[in-house]
């Protein structure tokens, strides 16, 4: 797809919306007017500060509100204040000839949370015990072995995993 792609476009549309409240696991979001936004409890939301160009957080929207007279609100937990582009593809092929890398998220370890890094995955690739290779720009690529599942909805799975 290109750039001027219109399937592109609607996959990674952005939207300005302003912050009413931070707490440390997460924030409300709202949009004033009417709203083009195209958002469901459950889906993956990637976030850039305006005075942080290029790093990227993901949160998970958690809960919708429509405004009287127009308008939304959006409650979001943050999954990761950083967050990496990875690709990866299962090594043990579900359908015959299914070798293709997906996009995926690499969401680094917390050591102060202990909470081991883990993987953010289109929904329908994570199979406990799975090995995957996983690809990760300016390195050589690994192995990994699908752990334990953290969270499943109708957009995404994460779970934790290791190297291998």
């Amino acid at each position: 797809m290109t750039d001027d792609d219109p399937r592109r476009q609607e996959l990674y549309r952005i939207d300005r919306w302003q912050v009413r409240d931070v707490g440390p696991s997460g924030m409300l979001l709202a949009q004033s007017g009417a709203s083009g936004t195209h958002v469901r409890v459950g889906d993956l939301l990637g976030f850039q500060r305006m005075t942080e160009p290029g790093r990227w957080s993901a949160g998970v929207a958690r809960w919708l509100k429509s405004l009287t007279g127009g308008g939304l609100e959006m409650g979001v937990e943050l999954l990761a204040s950083s967050v990496r582009p990875v690709a990866v593809k299962p090594l043990a092929p579900r359908a015959a000839g299914d070798t293709r890398f997906v996009q995926a998220l690499l969401l680094p370890a917390v050591e102060a949370a202990q909470r081991p890094p883990t993987l953010v995955v289109t929904r329908g690739l994570y199979q406990p015990g799975t090995d995957y290779q996983l690809l990760e720009d300016g390195l050589p690529p690994r192995r990994v072995r699908a752990q334990r599942l953290l969270e499943r909805t109708h957009a995404f799975e994460q779970f934790v995993f290791a190297d291998i």
